[in-house]
């Protein structure tokens, strides 16, 4: 069990170097670093991957099992960084021991999961009693909605160019503040914003998540950013919303309990059942589009698709699901096809662990990123989960229990799965 684990490599040596005491290298043995970096290493948060034809060089990989905090430096460090060992005061000192280092790193995740048990058992002993709004509260909430309208509408009265200006100035500020995101067309600004940048020649995608807020605030009472302006210039086009508080599931579901992810799954359910239940506007004459009424943007649609020069990034809106299922076909798998008659449903259209926030107890705290909203067939949010997350099975777990109660979706999942191994 030992070898495969470590490697049998590394088991020999180990157990040689355990069976010969006096063969263990006591410098080679230490390692001078500062000192959060030391106290990272040990909880498991790096591991080192060395090449075959040298002891010196290596390369030190971020190691993101856990979470959601990890040590403050891990923003500044990348996530793979080449280094070696080297003795640059020429007295002849013996570099670290390569062999314990790689045993070392062989334990980094094992040592991980060893502080998330940690964690759970803590915020179980911790757990909070649930909070209950008062109506001073609700007061302050209402009084806090009605200047936010009203701010917006004072700053909405100045010009596009002007606003624009200062959007620029808050995203230099705010990645020199909150660093940046992993995304290169979304930036956190200070006062609890956040700003979204693309290229004219995407703009549907932003037109489209701003009609999708809008909608949603008017339609649920599901928490989602609010949408404060959408201006563009010559070149670019921009979203300005609200932050909503939490922190990304991708971040802490290694260190949510059962129970914790039990909870979840209701949050989300009931998250989709008020979604789904949003009529689409009456008169409508197509059957599938975005959230706006017109064409979707939809990057499972573009990845399968050769780009058009004339419709851009977006295709439809559709008038029936036949029509939607013809646009999913590929020449090359002529059987492959999807069924028709399914319920059309307002979809979210990408949910998966980025978009998917939390607290500290593994509680749903609102969902973002509505670019790919509109009106779909009732399985589209379910294979969707799928196609952009295939390996965390913790999560597809969840996806499973929060959309059965909506159908059995296997055989549109099966469909979908024939179609993007043959396109992707």
């Amino acid at each position: 069990m030992l070898g495969a684990f470590l490697t049998p490599t590394l088991r020999d040596r180990l157990l040689s170097d355990a069976a010969e005491e006096e063969s263990f290298d006591r410098v080679g043995n230490h390692w001078l670093l500062r000192k959060s970096a030391a106290v990272a290493f040990a909880q498991g948060h790096f591991q080192l991957s060395f090449g075959k034809r040298s002891s010196k060089y290596y390369e030190v990989l971020q190691n993101w099992t856990g979470g959601p905090r990890f040590p403050s430096f891990f923003d500044t460090v990348d996530d793979f960084r080449p280094a070696s060992f080297v003795d640059r005061s020429s007295s002849n000192v013996k570099t670290p021991n390569r062999f314990a280092l790689q045993i070392l790193s062989h334990f980094a995740t094992p040592i991980r999961w060893t502080y998330i048990s940690e964690e759970i058992a803590r915020k179980r002993r911790n757990q909070r009693r649930a909070w209950l709004p008062s109506p001073f509260s609700s007061i302050l909430s209402f009084l806090s909605e009605t200047g936010t309208a009203i701010s917006r509408t004072v700053w909405l009265c100045m010009p596009g160019r002007m606003r624009i200006r200062i959007y620029r100035r808050l995203a230099s500020l705010g990645a020199r503040m909150h660093g940046v995101t992993d995304s290169p067309k979304v930036q956190q600004l200070p006062f609890g914003l956040y700003l979204k940048m693309v290229s004219l020649a995407r703009r549907e995608s932003l037109v489209n998540e701003h009609a999708a807020l809008e909608l949603v605030r008017r339609q649920t009472d599901l928490p989602v950013p609010r949408a404060l302006d959408l201006v563009s210039d010559s070149s670019d086009i921009y979203l300005l919303t609200t932050r909503i508080p939490g922190h990304k599931l991708g971040l802490c579901i290694d260190v949510m309990s059962d129970e914790d992810t039990a909870a979840l799954v209701r949050d989300l359910r009931r998250h989709m059942i008020a979604l789904r239940a949003i009529p689409g506007p009456p008169g409508w004459k197509h059957a599938i589009a975005n959230a706006a009424g017109g064409p979707c943007f939809d990057y499972r649609i573009n990845a399968a698709r050769s780009y058009d020069e004339e419709q851009g990034e977006t295709v439809g809106p559709f008038l029936s699901e036949d029509d939607f299922n013809e646009t999913l076909r590929c020449g090359a798998l002529p059987e492959v096809v999807h069924r028709g008659g399914h319920d059309i449903v307002f979809t979210h259209g990408d949910l998966n662990m980025r978009n998917v926030l939390v607290d500290g107890h593994g509680r749903l705290t609102g969902i973002v990123d509505w670019e790919n909203a509109g009106w779909f067939p009732e399985y589209w949010d379910y294979t969707k989960a799928y196609f952009v997350t295939k390996l965390n099975q913790r999560w597809l777990r969840m996806v499973d229990d929060v959309f059965g109660q909506f159908g059995d979706f296997q055989l549109e999942s099966e469909t979908e799965r024939k179609l993007w191994n043959y396109c992707f």
